[in-house]
């Protein structure tokens, strides 16, 4: 018989008590979902002019602020009270600035208003339109400041024009190590109620996107945590049948 220690042990129960308000959480998080997506009509399709960015920065309408790169070896001196700085990362996901910014490098300081937009090649294009609490911290040196005249150009048209496929397309046909140019980006001349229509489209997009990433990750943790409690026997299932079973 074997007595080892290991074989009697009763392994610690994982808390699952949680799961109800998992599934409340769940189906309030997808309810929402259709309810975030802008109303949209289909307008025949027609040519419509055009301006690049570079256009846009001779006229005085758009100014272009990057901070330079750091040397290597700077961010891990900077103490653990330095300054956050947005980085391509915190652009995507649309968290809080994650990149400590050494003291006395030259840096760009963003203000509301300003469109964050990565320099670097990225799976997908993003851009970031920074809030009112947002103002007043640094940016790293991988992303780029637009920064807009707001009389003649809204943010968030600005923003979901770095976001769509042309954009894409510049980014996916460059070398990992050359930067994104914005100055190339061509976006719709519009009047401005044009542009802030359609930007606050894109306000909700954006809201609908982070709620689909709250929506994976509040049923990753439910997935995970049913997963424990079965294999532990800390759940039991109550469809036993194999007729119960869904088909994928």
């Amino acid at each position: 018989m074997d007595l080892t220690p290991a074989r009697h042990l009763t392994p610690a129960a994982p808390d699952v008590s949680g799961l109800g308000e998992a599934r409340e959480t769940l189906a309030a998080l997808a309810g929402r979902l259709s309810e975030l997506l802008p109303e949209v009509a289909e307008t025949p399709p027609g040519s419509r002019a055009t301006v690049t960015v570079h256009d846009l920065v001779r006229r005085g309408q758009v100014e272009l602020l990057w901070t330079p790169f750091h040397r290597r070896g700077e961010e891990d001196a900077a103490g653990p009270e330095a300054l956050l700085a947005f980085t391509v990362a915190d652009v995507l996901s649309g968290g809080p600035p994650s990149q400590r910014v050494p003291e006395g490098v030259d840096t760009v300081w963003v203000r509301a208003g300003d469109v964050l937009v990565p320099r670097a090649p990225i799976p997908r294009p993003a851009a970031r339109v920074v809030g009112d609490t947002e103002a007043g911290t640094p940016v790293a040196g991988n992303v780029v400041v637009v920064r807009p005249d707001t009389e003649t150009l809204d943010p968030w048209f600005l923003a979901i024009v770095f976001s769509g496929s042309e954009v894409a397309r510049r980014s996916s046909s460059l070398h990992r190590s050359s930067l994104v140019d914005v100055r190339r980006v061509e976006l719709p001349r519009l009047p401005l109620p044009d542009q802030q229509r359609i930007g606050a489209a894109f306000r909700h997009l954006e809201e609908f996107r982070a709620t689909l990433d709250r929506l994976y990750r509040a049923g990753d943790d439910a997935r995970r945590t049913m997963v424990d409690g079965l294999v532990h026997g800390a759940l039991r299932p109550v469809a036993d049948e194999p007729d119960d079973i869904p088909d994928r």
